[in-house]
């Protein structure tokens, strides 16, 4: 019964988004005085929260060491993180997220310095491209990609290639854009980022779309699509939905755009969204 199932995916769905943020002190107790499983289990519920949980403590030891405290005390906020992220990798069945917070946590001082320079490149990629100055755009998040691959920094390495699929796509560039596209899009699903994998899969489709790749073009939006339809409704999920719908009639997918309808309108009916 499709709208039974969607329904009991939204409440759930719900239940997540309704939660308060994962508590760094309450964890932290968990972690020290009860089982670890526990803390599996919560970041298996919650898994879009668990990198940003886990960044905060390597930010946080980072911000301590730049302020001049003991380095001491930063090494260990960011020692807590790396516990943290060994038990993500646990909880997800993939290692990224300990490599991740390992690497952050054993970078010399010069390697920090180029962390903060790789973010401030990003912005200056972020800002650019609002402004549509997409030359720089790809020149910042080019520089940004470079320093976070050499950091092993998989969350800026993520951004950056998502922002260089945003510039490449601008640009005209599409195979890169694909190919740019693709890997953020493989980054973020193993980093649990839902949001940045659906944005990094509609790029790619796009540049395939310009490129005369209908088909191909239509697999990856029916991967954004898959993966945002039980999702509360937001301007993501709309644009997901539409450039699938564009792309089915486009190929003469008539039936398959009536059933992208149809799940749409009962999603939307069960959390009580009954237009966008």
């Amino acid at each position: 019964m499709p709208l039974l199932a969607a329904t009991l995916s939204l409440v759930l769905h719900a239940a997540a988004v309704a939660a308060p943020p994962l508590d760094p002190d309450g964890l932290r107790q968990i972690l020290e005085t009860r089982d670890q499983l526990i803390v599996e289990q919560i970041f298996r519920r919650r898994a879009g929260e668990v990198l940003p949980f886990i960044d905060g403590f390597l930010e946080r030891g980072l911000r301590m060491i730049e302020e001049g405290r003991p380095e001491a005390d930063g090494i260990a906020e960011m020692d807590l993180g790396l516990r943290f992220a060994r038990i993500a990798s646990r909880a997800f069945g993939d290692d990224l997220l300990e490599r991740y917070a390992a690497s952050f946590a054993g970078w010399s001082p010069a390697e920090r310095t180029q962390f903060r320079a790789g973010q401030a490149a990003y912005r200056t990629g972020r800002n650019a491209e609002r402004a549509g100055e997409q030359d720089q755009a790809w020149l910042s998040h080019r520089e940004s990609l470079r320093i976070a691959e050499s950091l092993e920094d998989a969350w800026g390495t993520a951004m950056s290639l998502g922002g260089l699929a945003r510039a490449e796509l601008a640009l005209g560039k599409l195979e890169d854009a694909v190919r740019s596209a693709r890997r953020a899009a493989d980054l973020n699903r193993r980093l649990r980022l839902v949001d940045p994998e659906v944005d990094a899969l509609l790029i790619a489709g796009q540049a395939l779309d310009r490129a005369s790749q209908d088909r191909a073009a239509l697999t990856n939006y029916a991967r954004a699509w898959a993966i945002m339809v039980d999702r509360p409704v937001s301007e993501l999920r709309r644009k997901a939905r539409d450039m699938y719908i564009a792309c089915l009639e486009r190929v003469g997918q008539s039936a398959e755009v009536e059933r992208v309808r149809t799940a749409d309108e009962e999603s939307r009916r069960a959390q009580g969204a009954s237009d966008e």
